[in-house]
């Protein structure tokens, strides 16, 4: 029996509950460079006409459908909600969705020219053997992932935190578990910047809610934190975090 990460799962299904889509509704900015750009840059380099992609975790679905412009896009998601806001989308007949979970992905060997995960899950060791295995000899994997220090400011308040227990830095683990894997990593990079949530404390309850930063955020059991998160944070008009991603590449040499 495949062993599926229900801590994960569990959290992620109450956000595709909550927030269908996985949309960022609210107002906000990023102050520095969150590496999203560098992301997509990449992988539009590594799309090509003819080529066959997965997008793992692909959410509501808008930036898989962007990407199906450039290839053969599969759109893999494990909630129904995030495939329906999906389908329901303009371009929605560009990709193709597919209800799954990475730990089992349902797809041949040596399939895929290009896997890609939007910061899904898709490098974490339940998922890379997946990933490796359906990639062909060359096929590439990209990643735009959560760092170590993302909301860090958050879980001092809070106690709990998105990354709890992960207490070594992030693109040097990303970085041998690709090899350790079998992959050739082309780049691993960290990008650390500012968010800045426009608005106060009911701005971060409805964010929080929508988003794994802090997991099962409940505005009641929660109030006194956050209206301490609002007030510690805050940063004239809005309510300020610390950014912090990584993008990946790597190659499957054999």
């Amino acid at each position: 029996m495949v062993e599926i990460d229900r801590s994960w799962f569990e959290e992620w299904r109450r956000i595709a509950r909550v927030n269908p889509g996985y949309v960022a509704r609210l107002p906000h900015r990023y102050e520095g460079d969150n590496g999203e750009a560098f992301f997509e840059e990449r992988l539009r380099a590594a799309l090509t006409p003819g080529s066959l992609a997965l997008d793992i975790g692909c959410g509501g679905g808008e930036f898989t459908i962007r990407m199906a412009s450039l290839a053969t896009v599969v759109g893999l998601d494990p909630f129904r909600e995030m495939l329906d806001y999906a389908r329901s989308l303009p371009g929605r007949e560009r990709a193709t969705w597919v209800r799954g979970v990475g730990e089992v992905l349902p797809f041949r060997d040596a399939v895929f020219d290009v896997v890609y995960s939007r910061r899904g899950p898709a490098s974490e060791p339940l998922f890379l053997p997946e990933v490796v295995r359906i990639l062909r000899p060359g096929g590439r994997f990209l990643e735009i992932t959560i760092g170590e220090r993302n909301s860090w400011e958050l879980a001092e308040i809070f106690g709990r935190w998105q990354m709890a227990g992960v207490d070594k830095k992030r693109s040097r683990t990303l970085r041998r578990r690709l090899k350790e894997h079998g992959l050739t990593p082309l780049l691993v990079r960290d990008f650390v910047g500012r968010h800045v949530l426009l608005g106060g404390v009911e701005e971060l309850t409805q964010a929080l809610e929508g988003s794994p930063a802090i997991p099962d955020v409940d505005r009641q059991r929660d109030a006194a934190a956050l209206a301490e998160a609002a007030r510690r944070l805050q940063v004239g008009d809005g309510i300020a975090t610390t950014d912090h991603r990584v993008v990946l590449e790597a190659v499957k040499t054999r």
